[in-house]
């Protein structure tokens, strides 16, 4: 997420009127960096690395984690639901957004190859026409040379 959408949605009236409001100032500014620092790590952090990134204030994670402000998993890993939430929403996003730009360049690639047989075919015609000219041209030349008796045949020749 951070490479992609460097912020997370933050809301002032969920902030407000949540849970965590209920913490002192140190738990609420603590669990604003967690919820940073979880959004870098693309919603992916073990507590592991979690404690050693805030060394130093594990009472105050096990405080935050014990408000349920968020979860730590079986594999150690933590949740935070909004931010989750937010993943998920933002990934569904952004493959609909893939999805409608394949079917945008697909409409243009068909575009292109319509508007490439258009041309071809004109290209064609004027190499047919452009043939026949030739064709006509080289015939004249043959009647300019026949000797001039037979005109009935110079009709014929030319058609």
């Amino acid at each position: 997420m951070a490479k992609d959408l460097p912020y997370f949605k933050f809301f002032c009236s969920e902030w407000n009127d949540g849970d965590v409001t209920l913490e002192t100032f140190e738990h609420q500014g603590l669990f604003i960096n967690i919820c940073s620092y979880y959004w870098s790590n693309e919603c992916d952090l073990h507590l592991d690395k979690l404690l050693k990134r805030f060394r130093g204030f594990e009472e105050l994670i096990d405080d935050l984690s014990a408000a349920n402000l968020f979860k730590i998993n079986e594999d150690r890993t933590i949740s935070i639901t909004f931010l989750d939430e937010q993943a998920k929403d933002r990934g569904k996003l952004c493959n609909q957004n893939s999805i409608n730009a394949k079917k945008r360049w697909e409409k243009k690639r068909k575009e292109s190859e319509k508007d490439a047989v258009v041309l071809n075919s004109h290209s064609e015609n004027n190499a047919i026409k452009k043939r026949e000219e030739e064709i006509r041209k080289e015939k004249i030349i043959v009647i300019e040379e026949l000797p001039q008796t037979n005109l009935l045949n110079e009709e014929l020749f030319l058609k």
